[in-house]
């Protein structure tokens, strides 16, 4: 990986983008900081930007009202986001209505895995490059196990997630439940369904 790829990050709260300056100092790419998405949409008009990772709580310009004018004018770009918003649905239509490629969970930590999330959308933006397309992962699943907890752990409900409906992922609190098997009728109306993409579903405790 080198500087001929660029991460654009945007943050309303300034000392946010300096501590993100800071964590990645020493990562092989260059980057570019905005204090929100007018001054990230002025940036994107001037420089080639391969991955943007923006906060979803911002004044003036809404998180998803901005992701759909990224999808919109720059497709190509990959997006993440970086939110402390930690509502499972309200995430769920970021990535429904954005194609979100990952979620960064907020604070970020230097010893979380933000920065291999970054690597990895900038692996991501050298595949659209190539192929000319914006796909979703297999199966569409984009969310880390280890973000996934990160969300939850402050709902405080129990959750499990499928994909082509079976089990892939749950809170510690189940264990009545197999992964890699298919989840029962009786246990699916125990849990309100949010849908990830077309095929992936979250499903929290009612």
């Amino acid at each position: 990986m080198s500087n001929k790829h660029a991460v654009l990050f945007v943050d309303d709260q300034k000392d946010i983008l300096i501590l993100i300056e800071r964590i990645l100092k020493n990562e092989d790419y260059t980057k570019f900081f905005a204090n929100g998405p007018k001054e990230a949409l002025d940036i994107l008009e001037k420089e080639s930007i391969d991955v943007i990772v923006t906060d979803m709580l911002m004044p003036d310009i809404g998180g998803l009202q901005f992701l759909e004018i990224l999808k919109l004018k720059y497709p190509s770009i990959v997006r993440v986001v970086l939110s402390g918003y930690a509502q499972v649905p309200f995430i769920v239509e970021a990535i429904n209505k954005g194609d979100i490629f990952r979620y960064i969970t907020k604070p970020w930590k230097v010893t979380d895995n933000g920065k291999m999330i970054i690597r990895d959308a900038i692996q991501y933006s050298d595949y659209i490059k190539r192929y000319g397309t914006y796909y979703k992962p297999i199966s569409g699943f984009s969310f880390t196990e280890e973000n996934i907890k990160d969300i939850m752990s402050s709902y405080n409900k129990e959750f499990f997630i499928t994909v082509d409906d079976k089990l892939v992922l749950k809170s510690d609190t189940i264990t009545e439940l197999v992964i890699n098997e298919e989840i029962a009728e009786k246990e699916l109306i125990l849990y309100n369904k949010h849908k990830i993409n077309n095929d992936s579903y979250i499903y929290i405790k009612k």
